[in-house]
């Protein structure tokens, strides 16, 4: 080798050994003063330890490991939030765009197994803490990528120490993020590409009466995918009649799927949100609501569905949901000496377009629901509304075919004490109305009817009073000339403080004593 290559290879070796010299020596002097700052600078009511901290700068890295960072009230030092992980990392630091173009840029952060415990406080105007100026923020933040994995979240009521909120297993990725001032400004203090969510399970607390439990779930920034939904009373049927001062109804309904796709969620200047997606898909729901009407009634309005859509606080723009393979079974108890009826609906199927408060009229909520009554009795529904009509006109429209009365007995016995025989074989009715007031359409065609009245026991036969029923009600269609016997009823007025299908119920029940009860009539030809 040359003298002159010598030299060459002499200073380059003393150009590297001096290079790391020097990086090492930064990376002590910045870990020391970053030690420093988190060990002097952070405010009095956050406090952080940790294991280790390791910096690289030649890759522009830095990982703190064994984190346990509190933050407690200023006032009161009550406990607001406890944050532990493994490790948080941060990767592809740029220096040049931080020291010439006050951006800072980095390529991904990474946050493992950190878990989370908020602590709600019931009482924060008495422990009012003080509030900070917001700072200037006089950079731009490019980050690549944030990843979030194994995270636990949990939301805890201080004042009765239970669990608010719950989740586990927690996964989550933010792509492309970017943050300054003008972003800080915005409703969402963050803008990004895409992200994805999934998670194990959550738990969340409704309200004083129902929980919500979730399975393993998947979201990102196009489709939503919860599995195993579960919305349930506190209590069980009969105790929640004692923590109640007006009727509620019991419920425990489990979806084994919700999915939603190509979803979009935004906010708009004024705040207010807006969710649309063309498909909405709920997968074999098993539905069981009971209402104990032993308990005072509630007097409180309820709203027709077009309000409640109309009157949302964000915009819901559903173009079809689908609801697939449901049963629904609905217990009241009327009497206090036993535990209620029932009546359900299996093997429904509802196709729903147009679940908006944002459509324009001539635009409508439109219903098609197919199901079994009672297990046997094939029942179909149409059913629409105007969401922008203040009058809420609507028209229900229903098929009910081959109904062996007696399948009706499992919630007439109990609730009315009597029982039904014969068989409705055709039953078509049609209900327009509006908020107010209602007119019913019925035709019905059957057979072998018999209306069996029951004394107090509710087993033995009032025989005298079941005579009398049955001399008012006419046992068969056939002797008209198209087997059908038909009914009409104007004027039927809602009762405001009744549910929806209350509704539906006393326009049926009208139509089918107009169409069943004997007196002169004209039939069509």
């Amino acid at each position: 080798m040359g003298k002159g290559k010598k030299i060459k290879l002499i200073v380059f070796l003393a150009v590297v050994v001096l290079a790391v010299l020097l990086v090492g020596r930064a990376n002590s002097v910045v870990k020391e003063k970053v030690e420093n700052y988190l060990s002097s600078s952070l405010p009095e009511t956050v406090k952080l330890k940790y294991s280790n901290l390791d910096l690289d700068l030649w890759k522009g890295a830095a990982t703190l490991e064994g984190i346990e960072l509190e933050k407690v009230h200023e006032i009161s030092k009550a406990p607001l939030m406890k944050v532990c992980l493994d490790s948080l990392s941060i990767n592809d630091i740029g220096y040049w765009a931080y020291l010439f173009n006050d951006n800072i840029d980095i390529g991904n952060i990474q946050l493992v197994r950190p878990q989370l415990t908020y602590f709600k406080l019931q009482n924060p105007d008495s422990v009012k803490e003080v509030q900070e100026e917001p700072k200037v923020f006089n950079y731009r933040l490019n980050l690549g990528r944030l990843d979030i994995s194994k995270a636990g979240i949990e939301i805890v009521n201080t004042e009765t120490d239970s669990i608010l909120l719950h989740v586990s297993d927690l996964d989550f990725g933010l792509d492309k993020v970017f943050v300054d001032e003008t972003v800080l400004r915005q409703k969402i203090p963050v803008d990004y590409e895409g992200y994805q969510m999934a998670f194990d399970s959550l738990f969340y607390t409704i309200g004083p009466f129902e929980n919500m439990a979730v399975g393993p779930s998947k979201l990102s920034h196009q489709d939503m995918a919860f599995e195993n939904v579960r919305i349930f009373s506190k209590y069980s049927k009969y105790e929640l009649s004692k923590h109640i001062p007006v009727e509620r109804d019991f419920a425990d309904v489990v979806f084994e799927s919700v999915t939603l796709k190509d979803y979009k969620l935004s906010v708009g200047d004024s705040g207010r949100v807006s969710f649309s997606s063309p498909k909405m898909e709920i997968l074999n729901p098993q539905v069981d609501f009971f209402r104990d009407k032993l308990v005072a009634d509630d007097p409180k309005i309820k709203p027709l569905y077009n309000e409640m859509l109309r009157d949302l606080d964000f915009d819901l723009t559903i173009d079809s949901l689908q609801i697939k393979n449901a049963s629904v079974a609905y217990s009241e108890r009327v009497k206090r000496d036993n535990h209620g009826g029932k009546i359900t609906f299996s093997n429904l199927n509802a196709d729903i377009a147009n679940v908006s408060n944002t459509y324009e009229a001539p635009i409508k909520t439109e219903i098609e629901v197919e199901a079994n009554f009672m297990e046997h009795a094939p029942l179909k529904v149409h059913w629409n509304f105007d969401v922008n009509d203040p009058d809420g006109t609507f028209i229900f429209q229903a098929e009910l075919d081959k109904l062996k009365v007696h399948d009706v007995n499992k919630f007439s016995e109990p609730n009315l004490r009597i029982k039904f025989e014969g068989e409705i074989e055709q039953l078509y009715f049609t209900i327009w109305g509006n908020t107010n007031v209602s007119q019913v359409d019925m035709r019905a065609k059957y057979e072998d009817f018999q209306i069996i009245a029951l004394k107090k026991d509710g087993s033995t036969p009032n025989k005298l009073l079941s005579g009398l029923l049955n001399t008012l009600v006419a046992k068969d269609s056939d002797r008209l000339p198209d087997h059908f016997r038909e009914g009409h009823k104007e004027g039927i007025e809602r009762n405001k403080t009744k549910s929806v299908f209350n509704y539906v119920w006393i326009n049926a029940k009208d139509g089918l004593l107009k169409t069943m009860v004997n007196h002169k009539r004209k039939h069509k030809t």
